[in-house]
């Protein structure tokens, strides 16, 4: 229960001053001192919400300890838009700071900062970011495929769709490609939860909307798994197209053992530690997810797309670049935990079948069960869901203040 402070009208203004002008002190802290007075606005705009008010006392901390986080005008126009937004979809209404006067029965309460839901921090978040990138420009990545060389080798790799993304990006710096007549395929089998949890995040970061939870529970409900989670499947089907000669089985419990195990199929040198299991870690995937959701009637298909895309790419440099990737984002979440002994059905299913088909396995097979889940969180964690969205808030405006400076 929180108390109304004698003179919250002064304390609350002077602490958005403070936060707009890039202080980060905590209202608790704020409003317990004596505080300079500051008259709302003339123009009569309400005082933000107690989430909005928070996300941009994290942004502002942050930004301190920030390389090129713009002048102080560019942090004043990003606290602007945090302050102007409304979290979109479902969630809290706009809660009021701890101290303010409350009126009537009706309305929300305060609630103490701390006690603020980390989700609901997010979804403010996931509208900051709609704002940004809906003003955003987003520059196209520059492809190098690499110096054309003669092929030794035109190969289809297939499998675990973020991890081949990755190895499919350095063997084209190689000079490997999947264009013209195909001489093998590869599939690449991890863990089969980490297989699946690929295919939520690669789906999500091309628009999809679907929550961790009820991606499992829609295939645990269809006794299956999605095409790309089904190594045995997509071994069968290039057998029937190549012969299982010309197959080979790369099973890993790790990416970048997937990487090591491919130098052997196909000679190359590839680098395992640019090899990421969820391409942004799934405390990131789990903010573009929100920001999907956000996005959906705000702009056409293509503005979505490029929003998206931004998004994924200004993402991607400050949490590989500027140190600020989540604690705990590398982690692949584990399925909820009633689903692990169908998991492990699916595995020996697959394990089964792969060993008969006559593909060439290189690897282990038992690599392809689950992982055991102790310790792992069943979901993108909130803390690190939260931390990925402020981290994307100053990507996206240091992103588009350097664009309008230019």
């Amino acid at each position: 229960m929180t108390r109304p402070l004698p003179d919250f009208q002064a304390a609350a203004w002077s602490w958005v001053h403070h936060l707009r002008a890039g202080g980060s002190t905590p209202w608790d802290t704020w409003s317990a001192g004596e505080v300079p007075s500051a008259a709302p606005p003339a123009y009569g705009v309400p005082l933000p919400g107690a989430a909005q008010l928070e996300l941009l006392r994290r942004l502002a901390e942050r930004a301190e300890h920030s390389v090129g986080s713009g002048t102080a005008a560019d942090f004043a126009a990003l606290a602007d838009t945090v302050m102007a937004v409304s979290g979109p979809g479902r969630g809290l209404p706009e809660l009021p700071l701890p101290g303010a006067p409350v009126e009537g029965s009706s309305g929300p309460r305060p609630v103490p900062m701390d006690e603020l839901p980390p989700a609901e921090l997010v979804r403010v978040a996931s509208g900051v970011l709609v704002s940004l990138l809906l003003r955003h420009d987003g520059v196209p990545a520059v492809r190098d495929h690499g110096t054309k060389q003669p092929w030794r080798r035109a190969v289809k790799i297939t499998g675990a769709p973020q991890t081949v993304d990755s190895l499919r990006g350095q063997l084209r710096q190689r000079a490997y490609d999947d264009a013209g007549p195909l001489e093998a395929a590869v599939v690449v089998v991890l863990p089969v939860d980490v297989m699946a949890a690929e295919v939520w995040a690669h789906r999500v970061l091309r628009g999809a909307e679907v929550k961790w939870g009820r991606f499992w529970a829609k295939w645990h409900s269809d006794d299956q798994l999605p095409v790309y989670a089904d190594p045995a499947s997509l071994a069968e089907k290039w057998v029937d197209r190549l012969g299982a000669d010309r197959v080979f089985v790369v099973v890993a419990p790790s990416s970048a053992r997937a990487a090591q195990l491919l130098d052997q199929v196909l000679e190359v040198d590839l680098e395992p530690q640019d090899v990421g299991h969820l391409d942004l870690g799934a405390a990131c995937v789990e903010v573009v997810r929100n920001v999907n959701t956000a996005l959906g009637v705000a702009t056409d298909e293509e503005g979505r797309n490029e929003a998206r895309r931004t998004l994924r790419r200004l993402l991607a440099v400050e949490t590989r670049t500027q140190g600020h990737r989540p604690s705990g984002a590398d982690v692949v979440p584990a399925p909820p935990a009633q689903l692990r002994g169908w998991l492990q059905d699916m595995a020996r299913e697959s394990q089964a079948r792969l060993a008969e088909s006559g593909c060439v396995i290189v690897g282990d097979l038992e690599d392809h069960g689950p992982r055991e889940a102790l310790g792992l969180p069943e979901g993108p964690d909130e803390h690190a869901v939260l931390e990925a969205a402020v981290t994307g808030c100053l990507a996206v405006a240091r992103g588009l203040h350097g664009r309008e400076s230019a």
